[in-house]
């Protein structure tokens, strides 16, 4: 755009033989003094002065600069006007074909869009809907029984004689170590025997009878036997009511014929 008004002063200068020297100094002035518009962006001003100069040297050159700063300022229809004016009167070739092109680019941004059919009203696109997900294809069952559900492994039997028969061993064993420990105790206070100078026996030594090693023996094993069926066995029978059978040890607080407390027998 400011190499157009250049051009026009410099042109201004040297062409246009029927323009008088006091016209052509002035046709230059005035095209400088339109560029010092321009480019402080005072359009109108710029306009007045290029029109001043082409009065006094009509030239295409002023055309083509008037459309530009007339583009510049918005006034697209004015400047499509003033393009179309040079490529007309223009004698350079490619001062013609600039005017020309600016002239078509113009005339594409000025052209209205292309107008709907009548009776026709743009609606909204309808999104496609996703389809939904084939289901699988079932298989009929083979004809004759079907196996039905497995049934869960029976649990654990676990009940509160666990906890009496773990009490027990232990009452038991706290027995048997007692009995064992009294007849420490007995053999270690037993007197021996004692004999006169003459070798003759004064006395006898105490004999210490074998009945608490014999019980505390059997409550000792009574207690150990009790322990493991308590928490080893009990706990692996079978539960109240499920398929699986098992057998059920169990153990019986009862007096014994000859001494003692305690019976161990194995159930079902």
């Amino acid at each position: 755009m400011v190499l157009a008004l250049v051009l026009a002063g410099v042109r201004v200068a040297a062409a246009q033989p029927t323009c008088s020297t006091a016209n052509r100094v002035e046709a230059v002035r005035l095209a400088r003094q339109a560029k010092e518009a321009l480019d402080e962006k005072r359009y109108d001003q710029a306009l007045r002065d290029l029109d001043a100069a082409d009065a006094r040297c009509p030239m295409a050159e002023f055309r083509h600069a008037r459309g530009c700063v007339q583009e510049a300022a918005g006034a697209l229809a004015e400047a499509l006007s003033s393009f179309q004016a040079c490529a007309e009167e223009a004698d350079d070739e490619g001062l013609r074909a600039e005017c020309r092109r600016r002239a078509a680019a113009l005339g594409e941004r000025l052209r209205p869009p292309a107008a709907q059919p009548a009776g026709v009203v743009p609606g909204p696109v309808a999104k496609p809907t996703p389809a939904a997900p084939a289901e699988p294809a079932r298989t009929a069952p083979p004809p004759g029984p079907q196996p039905g559900p497995v049934a869960p492994p029976p649990s654990e039997h676990r009940t509160l004689w666990n906890w009496v028969g773990v009490g027990a061993s232990v009452v038991l064993i706290g027995t048997g170590a007692g009995f064992l420990g009294q007849y420490g105790r007995d053999r270690a206070d037993a007197r021996g025997a004692e004999y006169y100078p003459d070798g003759s026996i004064k006395r006898e030594a105490d004999r210490v009878p074998p009945t608490n090693a014999v019980v505390g023996g059997v409550c000792a094993g009574l207690g150990a036997a009790a322990l493991v069926t308590s928490l080893v066995l009990w706990p692996k029978a079978s539960a109240p009511g499920s398929a699986v059978r098992g057998p059920r040890p169990a153990i019986s607080l009862a007096p014994v014929p000859g001494g003692g407390v305690v019976t161990f027998a194995a159930g079902w």
